[in-house]
């Protein structure tokens, strides 16, 4: 499942919009300072050889009817450790996702992760937690491309970590407090009975960076337990 066939970048564009949404690739699900970045931007298609899937174009289809408009995010990956091992990681660019990312449109942005995974790999995913094995799968495809390259791809899958969460184990999406943003970043999902918030999107990041050891379904497997770390 190569990298390449998920994703290209084919022209630059300034942003209308930066969204921060630092995160540190050590602990995805807090505390952490929020590092320098370069963005820039870049187009996002998910394409198939021979027949190309671009997910602007499908964000656009959607958007007629969820109201949702194009949007940029900015992640800060912070430094990396000795053991990491596969591609380039995202630097920090602004990116150009089909919606921009709000607890309004994250399903959205996590519907058209599903439509890729069918369009490209032919993986039919069902937004249940036995789905989260194969988009681990998917994930760890993107490594020999790395989270810079794939870094559009990345995200919309984990707005689809995070719909899984929220339809199966009690979670919201929601815009993140203030005073935990600065560590987990502008979108989170936050389960109100036990008052714990979960990034899903740096998970995906840090399945992609560090490999197994940061699979998604015991990242599940904890945060859809009784407490916040089970």
């Amino acid at each position: 499942m190569g990298g390449m066939g998920w994703f290209s970048r084919r022209r630059k564009t300034g942003p209308d919009e930066e969204l921060t949404a630092p995160a540190d690739p050590e602990d995805a699900e807090g505390d952490s300072e929020p590092g320098a970045t370069e963005p820039a931007t870049a187009e996002l298609d998910i394409a198939e050889s021979g027949a190309e899937l671009d997910i602007a174009e499908s964000g656009a289809e959607s958007g007629a009817e969820s109201g949702a408009e194009p949007g940029f995010a900015e992640l800060d990956i912070g430094d990396l450790g000795p053991e990491f091992e596969a591609g380039r990681p995202w630097t920090g660019r602004a990116l150009l996702l089909p919606a921009t990312p709000t607890p309004t449109n994250a399903s959205e942005l996590a519907r058209i992760a599903a439509k890729a995974a069918q369009s490209v790999a032919g993986i039919e995913l069902d937004f249940s937690p036995a789905s989260l094995e194969q988009v681990d799968g998917i994930l760890d495809g993107f490594r020999d491309a790395g989270s810079d390259v794939m870094a559009e791809s990345i995200f919309i899958f984990g707005c689809y970590i995070g719909e899984v969460m929220v339809r199966n184990a009690g979670y919201i999406w929601v815009d993140t407090p203030a005073d935990l943003a600065k560590h987990l970043g502008i979108l989170t999902v936050y389960h109100p009975e036990t008052q714990a918030h979960a990034n899903p999107i740096n998970k995906a990041f840090k399945r992609v960076d560090y490999g197994e050891p940061d699979n998604l379904p015991y990242f599940y497997q904890v945060f859809a337990s009784d407490g916040p770390f089970g």
